[in-house]
């Protein structure tokens, strides 16, 4: 009833902005200045009259383009929402596996095919803990009723009362998000212990490689300045 109420409305309004700015024009055309205020009248009566169907046919189009659009609102939200509570509810999935370090290195020797060692397993956790706390904000952006501090128990919890009234729980996306997850984590690493090793080395005036520590402290200066 309130939305047929609204449409009526919004259609009402469409209609009375549409034959004001066309009367408008109208009145531009004539020569209101030397003719006498009721002939004016009239003709813009005559006038309004002439442009009914016109204008109710774009009060018509009005209502269906403002539906269309919040009907692709809507169907916006609810793929990033799902997006959102599928990589949140995969995050903490993915923790929840890594038990130990063998766990974590199984996960992503064996079943990714990550060239990654034992080592190198709480890093790769670690990186998790920063994914699952950048999807927790995430998450409180697509919902105001959840606090992004919440912990990791509360999250689920959120998430599996949630599900069950939409049914956001897919379990192929939340696979192939726990994977985009490690590869990222194993990115991140790489990308650091690559910067280890090549801080400092720069080219020499022959285009040759060597390990520069002058340029290297000037390198940090320059970082601590910006």
């Amino acid at each position: 009833m309130l939305a047929a109420i609204n449409t009526a409305t919004a259609k009402t309004n469409a209609i009375e902005s549409y034959v004001n700015r066309k009367v408008e024009e109208y009145k531009k055309s004539l020569d209101t200045a030397s003719l006498p205020k009721e002939e004016v009248e009239k003709s813009v009566a005559k006038y309004k009259e002439s442009i009914k169907d016109e204008a109710n046919e774009y009060g018509e189009k009005f209502v269906e383009n403002s539906q269309k659009e919040e009907h692709a609102r809507h169907i916006n939200n609810f793929q990033r929402n799902s997006e959102a509570h599928n990589r949140m509810k995969a995050l903490l999935t993915l923790k929840a596996k890594m038990n130990s370090i063998e766990d974590i290195f199984k996960f992503a020797h064996d079943k990714l095919g990550l060239k990654t060692v034992r080592p190198d397993a709480k890093l790769l956790s670690a990186n998790i803990d920063k994914q699952i706390a950048r999807a927790k904000q995430s998450l409180a952006k697509a919902y105001k009723n959840f606090n992004e501090k919440s912990t990791d128990e509360q999250t689920l919890e959120f998430l599996n009362n949630f599900s069950e009234s939409v049914g956001f729980n897919d379990n192929e996306i939340q696979e192939l998000e726990q994977a985009r997850a490690m590869y990222t984590a194993n990115e991140s690493l790489l990308n650091s212990t690559l910067s280890i090793h090549t801080e400092g080395v720069t080219r020499d005036d022959n285009g040759n490689l060597e390990y520069n520590p002058d340029e290297l402290r000037y390198q940090r200066k320059q970082a601590e300045l910006k």
